[in-house]
């Protein structure tokens, strides 16, 4: 069948068309009976449930469909799973992949089968899906996966403390910038630093590298390699990349505005 596999970030992408067995003369393919092998994780009980819902939903609206889900439980044995089966020349004919850059190079890779036309056939556009999320399965200009759900790095605050403080709560248009958090985190700090646990800290951001930094070197412009899909160096050491990154060191280190580490295990 010459089966192709699918990922995307995030992202359910279908690998081959269900009826890479060749159609039927004068039959619509969606009245072709088919198997669909889809591998998935469930990652948490309620994600379990929403599929088997959506299994069902499937089953009633396309009968002649046979869905096999592979599932697992959590996203590391499901893209382990994907890659041996890629590897052993048996890929499922649908997948769900997190992974940005597992999804480039297997699009690179010739792995993956470009969704484009089957897209246009059943009228799907890109502008159904938000920008950012639909960008990530793109390469070189091809769609290779379909957003099913996204993530996105929110900001907490707690308004008894702001109104404690006298300090005004966080705009509801979303108007704040660096300098407005920045400002707000320094009047709400209360240090003593003979007892972390009478202090108060104005930020308690994270620092994970896969999804944090990344996120505030873009919110200021910069990146962190010279290409999406072909890197050949990194770009750290660009202007805004590293305006960003002394910003995030300067909320601990200079304005400290969190606890250090040593505070943190006392804590």
């Amino acid at each position: 069948m010459g089966v192709r596999a699918v990922a995307g970030a995030g992202v359910v992408s279908a690998a081959c068309g269900p009826f890479a067995s060749g159609e039927r003369p004068g039959v619509a393919p969606s009245q072709v009976p088919a198997t669909i092998r889809l591998r998935l994780y469930t990652g948490s009980p309620a994600r379990a449930q929403a599929y088997d819902q959506a299994f069902v939903e499937w089953k009633k609206e396309s009968p002649q469909i046979t869905l096999e889900p592979e599932l697992t439980e959590s996203a590391g044995p499901h893209t382990q799973a994907l890659l041996a089966q890629l590897a052993g020349g048996t890929p499922p004919d649908a997948a769900v992949s997190d992974d940005v850059d597992g999804t480039i190079d297997l699009a690179l890779d010739g792995v993956l089968l470009p969704l484009d036309d089957q897209m246009k056939a059943a009228r799907v556009s890109r502008d159904e899906f938000a920008p950012g999320a639909i960008d990530y399965a793109n390469v070189r200009g091809k769609q290779y996966g379909l957003p099913s759900n996204g993530y996105t790095t929110l900001l907490f605050y707690n308004r008894e403390l702001f109104q404690k403080s006298n300090v005004p709560l966080p705009p509801a248009n979303g108007s704040w910038r660096w300098n407005d958090l920045q400002e707000a985190a320094l009047k709400l700090t209360r240090r003593d630093s003979g007892s972390p646990q009478n202090s108060q800290w104005g930020l308690l951001p994270s620092f994970q590298t896969r999804y944090d930094i990344p996120s505030v070197i873009w919110q200021n412009g910069g990146t962190m390699t010279d290409s999406r899909e072909s890197p050949s160096r990194t770009t750290l050491d660009q202007p805004r990349s590293v305006e960003a990154l002394q910003w995030m060191v300067d909320l601990r280190q200079r304005h400290q505005v969190m606890p250090s580490p040593q505070e943190r295990q006392a804590l």
